[in-house]
């Protein structure tokens, strides 16, 4: 049984791949993407940087938590045909937001389960069923020439997550309160809320949705202190 002082590491553990998953399929060979003329203009710097690494600075944010920023330059290379530039440049978009959005992710779905628990006075079983805050992570284009910023593209996405969870057992006496999870069921959708150019300037700015999906997780070893 997993312990109860951290259980964000375990729920991550098992959200990861199949967050993963979801996020490459709604990136990679994208139709909708691939087209957008900002992903084209960042496929040519790719294929501009034979000498120099394309930098892409990256950061996540939400409307509910601090900022998380970090920069992850990359060496693309000179590729044969764009659609392999644009494989390439989706593999990083997925990486990067890897980094932060199965952990932003399970927070939420630990704080919510905590916010339905509340008031719960005696053992139980039960089910919840909620909708998780919209996760809006983003990625940013730099273009620099001798090391100077001349041109940025920012492309925003959002994850929504509507979330149904079964077999919750809540135990509660003299030492302490704790739930332990069940099966997680979740409508999650990926979309392309933004693309904004320099000065933010805005060039897309229709929501795209990319890629809709349920998945299931058996979560019953873990265990949240309330």
């Amino acid at each position: 049984m997993s312990g109860i002082s951290n259980p964000i590491g375990d729920v991550v553990s098992k959200l990861t791949p199949p967050l993963q998953e979801i996020i490459s399929t709604a990136i990679k060979d994208n139709f909708d993407l691939v087209n957008l003329q900002e992903f084209k203009q960042v496929e040519e710097w790719i294929k501009e940087s034979k000498l120099a690494p394309l930098n892409l600075d990256e950061t996540f944010s939400s409307p509910t938590s601090s900022a998380v920023q970090g920069s992850y330059p990359t060496n693309v290379g000179l590729s044969k045909n764009i659609d392999s530039v644009f494989s390439g440049l989706a593999n990083k978009i997925v990486v990067n937001l890897m980094q932060h959005v199965p952990s932003y992710f399970g927070q939420l779905l630990l704080d919510n389960i905590r916010i339905q628990t509340q008031g719960i006075k005696k053992s139980v079983k039960f089910d919840l069923e909620f909708t998780l805050d919209p996760i809006k992570p983003y990625v940013e284009f730099i273009k620099k020439i001798n090391g100077v910023e001349v041109l940025k593209l920012k492309a925003l996405f959002q994850i929504d997550s509507d979330v149904k969870m079964s077999d919750l057992g809540f135990l509660s006496d003299e030492t302490e309160r704790a739930v332990h999870l069940g099966n997680l069921f979740t409508h999650l959708k990926v979309s392309l809320l933004q693309f904004s150019g320099f000065h933010n300037a805005i060039s897309v700015n229709q929501t795209k949705d990319l890629y809709e999906v349920d998945f299931e997780k058996d979560l019953s070893e873990i265990k949240l202190s309330l």
